[in-house]
């Protein structure tokens, strides 16, 4: 019973995960303190838990918020660069729509192996 309750978690966690966009905000939140959530949800990218789906203006975004509100005393440019390269590299790239053309917030995602 024991084992076949460990294989149903190991399945969820394998195969349920959950695909999630980031708020730029979210980002921003986690950079500039390790004490919040917006970390704790940031230091699970590249986990097993969920899968982060990335696009190019995404990640521009996330480039020139981060560059143009985070301590510059404290991050670099090659600091904000090297996180950029995390993201993309752990991040599985999609098609992001938004709800309107000045809006930020997501509507939905179009995985490569979804709807149209």
């Amino acid at each position: 019973m024991l084992i076949m309750q460990a294989r149903l978690v190991l399945y969820i966690i394998l195969f349920m995960k959950h695909f999630v966009v980031i708020d730029t905000n979210v980002v921003l939140s986690a950079l500039q303190s390790k004490n919040g959530k917006s970390f704790a949800l940031i230091s699970k990218i590249g986990g097993v838990f969920f899968d982060f789906a990335i696009s190019v203006p995404l990640v521009l975004e996330y480039e020139a918020i981060l560059k143009n509100h985070l301590d510059r005393n404290i991050f670099t440019d090659s600091d904000i660069e090297d996180f950029i390269d995390y993201i993309c590299n752990a991040g599985i790239r999609t098609k992001i729509f938004f709800t309107d053309y000045k809006s930020s917030e997501p509507l939905y995602i179009q995985r490569k192996f979804g709807g149209k």
